[in-house]
């Protein structure tokens, strides 16, 4: 089976992370990092959700009650996953560090799920803008005396065009960002694993990680084995 260059190179381990970073050295600043993140994910959504709203937008973004409790739960799991990644990195634990690819490759999955949910269900919140935009435009418009009046109903669709057209972008433009991160994270973290994982393979001199260009056919190089399998 031949696979494209590009998919062969994403598949096979690196040793740098974003190409001039240490795997080894960095790989625990860089769970701090994402550990912060989901840190500041929770509490930005747990404050969101003492609105107890249906639907809100703000600072450049919209959510929703039931996904915004979706997502505290995916930073909690995220998070618990980082700090075992730091464990595999203190104790140089390959068992610990193929959870976290795990971790990542799960958390990938469904944080994908997230975004197709949120896409999907635009319009339904397009309606609860709506009703929700229906009594601040009724307040521009003390004379109004319900929401079926000329000025309100022109107010509220304004409210609700400008919504959906941000969502849409948002949420199409989010989907793709956010993948991009997730599948780059989790090969961080499976190459990490295989660091560990071959550690005594590299004390011996036999480094899995070594090019195939330095290695004879048929050697025991990670490369050379996955090249062989890909060309099988």
């Amino acid at each position: 089976m031949h696979l494209p260059p590009l998919l062969l190179v994403l598949l096979r381990p690196t040793r740098l992370i974003c190409g001039c970073y240490d795997l080894d050295k960095g790989f625990r600043s860089f769970c701090k990092f994402v550990l912060g993140l989901c840190v500041l994910g929770v509490f930005y959504e747990g404050l969101s959700l003492l609105r107890k709203q249906n639907v809100w937008e703000e600072v450049g973004s919209f959510n929703t009650y039931g996904l915004g409790v979706y997502r505290i739960l995916l930073f909690i799991f995220l998070g618990a996953a980082q700090i075992v990644g730091m464990l595999a990195h203190s104790k140089r634990n390959s068992s610990l560090a193929k959870i976290v690819f795990i971790g990542w490759m799960v958390f990938a999955f469904l944080y994908l799920i997230f975004e197709i949910i949120r896409l999907s269900t635009i319009e339904t919140d397009a309606l609860a803008i709506e009703n929700q935009s229906c009594d601040k435009c009724r307040e521009l418009f003390p004379n109004a005396t319900s929401c079926q009046d000329p000025k309100v109903m022109s107010c509220t669709k304004y409210d609700v065009s400008r919504f959906k057209s941000f969502a849409y972008l948002y949420s199409s433009l989010s989907m793709v960002f956010t993948s991009l991160f997730n599948i780059y994270a989790t090969m961080m973290a499976r190459s990490f694993w295989f660091l560990l994982r071959d550690d005594v393979q590299i004390d011996f001199g036999n480094d899995p990680f070594r090019s195939m260009d330095s290695n004879p056919e048929g050697g025991n190089s990670l490369y050379v084995k996955m090249e062989n399998l890909f060309n099988a």
